[in-house]
């Protein structure tokens, strides 16, 4: 069984309708948010993918808190903030604003 069994696969129709978003990725241990980002497509599942890819020597706490999660037997937390953004500098603003809200 992969790490990526369990988590969503998107269609190219779900994948149209989110657009450009901001998202944030959660420890489902604490449920704390540990990174937000902006993206389009499967940008949110690329950390996933590049944290089973990574290295001890890469060091990223991004990274290395995804892999804890998958030895600790879990999923990330995944959650679209906002989708259908209209511009690219308005998703920057947003992102933006979403890193420095207080999530608790």
């Amino acid at each position: 069984m992969s790490t990526f069994d369990n988590y969503p696969v998107f269609s190219q129709d779900a994948i149209r309708e989110l657009g450009t978003y901001v998202y944030a990725l959660s420890d489902p241990r604490d449920n704390e948010i540990f990174y937000v980002g902006k993206g389009n497509d499967h940008r949110w599942f690329s950390h996933l993918e590049a944290a089973e890819h990574s290295s001890d020597a890469e060091p990223s706490l991004k990274l290395s808190r995804i892999k804890e999660i998958h030895l600790a037997g879990e999923q990330v937390g995944v959650h679209f903030l906002r989708r259908q953004i209209p511009s690219d500098p308005l998703a920057l603003e947003l992102e933006a604003l979403a890193r420095y809200r207080d999530w608790e």
